[in-house]
């Protein structure tokens, strides 16, 4: 069996959208001494208590790049302050490269980084299976987005989202090269590697990245990265108001809180006519996934 860490971070604690993530993440392979949580503690917040409370694991907190490999407990580093939204991005993806250069260099042979809005699934209903035994440098999974349409009542977090949502888009800029064996420097967003080998997928509206000329955009057969930030306009909004007391600036999309430009935000799929981009209802997706 490889040794796999999965990173994710934060800047709050733990709320609907980690909640869905991180129970998937535990139902479906991973353990509790696989995860990694990064947080910019601007809500001022202990971590280590929230995940017991909410998820039942025993984290240990560390306080510098140093310690954040240990192959039997769950990580918290409180990795950095920063009030601004952009900076933060800015700043936390470096910190996330180093981790992954840092815990492939321990001996870690997986390292994967989602964001705590997304979670992995792969349709041979094995995901550790595929963790545990594809050949390639890195992986690249399916970018899917879960679409709150209009037809679709607000969300009622006490019942399964497959019982309520079932509109989806795929989207190659969520199709995100953010499973390495390797070291690499990811982008913003983990979207694709700064070498260009693994570029951003979205080669529609990022062609001034595709410069590689081995540029890979392939997706793993089967592999599904799930995104679900727009299953609730009214929660998502919320969040976003949640983000104006916690960031002092925020000049980034997630800043929008115009309620007829996050209107546009949210609503930006179901006007998209790309070919292969619309939206599609699968009713069964979901219940697949497990969610």
């Amino acid at each position: 069996m490889r040794n796999i860490k999965l990173i994710t971070n934060c800047e709050r604690p733990p709320n609907y959208l980690m909640d869905i993530s991180v129970k998937h993440w535990l139902a479906n392979g991973f353990e509790p001494k696989d995860l990694i949580f990064l947080v910019n503690n601007i809500s001022h917040f202990d971590m280590v208590d929230s995940l017991k409370k909410s998820y039942n694991i025993d984290a240990k907190r560390v306080n510098n790049i140093n310690d954040i490999y240990d192959p039997n407990q769950c990580i918290v580093w409180d990795d950095l302050i920063e009030y601004d939204y952009g900076n933060y991005h800015d700043r936390e993806h470096l910190i996330i490269n180093s981790v992954q250069h840092k815990l492939l260099e321990e001996g870690v042979d997986v390292v994967i980084f989602l964001d705590r809005d997304e979670l992995l699934w792969h349709e041979s209903g094995n995901l550790i299976n595929v963790l545990n035994t594809f050949n390639e440098p890195i992986i690249r999974a399916r970018g899917v987005e879960v679409i709150q349409t209009a037809d679709e009542g607000p969300l009622d977090l006490s019942k399964p989202l497959a019982d309520q949502r079932s509109w989806f888009r795929w989207f190659p800029s969520k199709s995100k090269a953010c499973i390495t064996r390797t070291p690499v420097d990811w982008i913003i967003g983990r979207h694709g590697t700064k070498c260009g080998r693994w570029p951003h997928a979205d080669t529609l509206a990022h062609p001034e990245l595709q410069f590689h000329p081995e540029a890979n955009v392939e997706e793993y057969p089967g592999l599904y990265l799930v995104h679900f930030d727009k299953i609730d306009i009214n929660l998502v909004y919320k969040l976003r108001q949640e983000s104006q007391d916690i960031f002092k600036t925020n000049n980034r999309h997630t800043g929008v809180i115009d309620e007829e430009e996050f209107e546009k935000w949210f609503t930006e799929a179901h006007r998209d006519l790309t070919p292969g981009r619309e939206l599609y209802q699968d009713k069964e997706f979901l219940k697949k996934v497990g969610v």
